[in-house]
């Protein structure tokens, strides 16, 4: 794929071993390329103004500048191209994930998280056009997963989110709907 096609990725991840992972994950999907990496959020900033890349992958509790400052910050001076972000945080703490979508974040995933999902949400944001937000069934299941009360850190929110994707789009019968009721 020509690399003026890819998926444009910057990470700002303060943990290098996180940031190293996340890179070479990249690098190995045929339509991403991680165009930066930033270990604070004051490097991440920089790098945006140089770099405009279309995802940013943002991890919340970083040094000098946290993600929601940053989030703030470009929210107040956006850059020429702002990019998708995407705000990752190992705090399931439900006032966080809040913070981080008020000031601007476009998703917010929680660690652990599987990097084919994480890769789903890179392709998903990339596709929208700027100017409007596609309302896909893994958005709906998420928020209605919120409203019924699951925090984003419970063990289990990921399984029953996923469980509720594989309800819905599965075609025919599907014999663990029953245990799901």
């Amino acid at each position: 794929m020509n690399e003026n096609a890819k998926i444009r990725v910057l990470i700002a991840e303060d943990d290098p071993i996180q940031n190293d992972l996340l890179k070479d994950a990249l690098e190995l999907e045929s339509d991403m390329a991680c165009c930066g990496q930033a270990c604070d959020g004051l490097e991440a900033l920089a790098k945006l103004e140089t770099e405009q890349p279309d995802v940013l992958l943002l991890d919340i509790v970083m040094p000098n500048m946290d993600g929601v400052d940053l989030l703030n910050e470009l929210r107040e001076n956006p850059p020429p191209k702002r990019p998708k972000v995407i705000a990752i945080s190992a705090y399931g703490q439900e006032h966080i994930a809040r913070a981080a979508l008020a000031q601007g974040a476009d998703w917010f995933l929680l660690k652990p998280y599987q990097l084919e999902l994480l890769m789903r949400r890179i392709r998903t944001l990339a596709g929208e056009a700027p100017s409007q937000k596609k309302c896909t069934l893994e958005h709906i299941v998420s928020k209605a997963v919120i409203d019924l009360g699951v925090q984003t850190s419970a063990v289990g929110f990921l399984y029953l989110e996923q469980a509720l994707l594989i309800l819905l789009t599965h075609q025919g019968t599907c014999l663990m709907s029953k245990d799901v009721y």
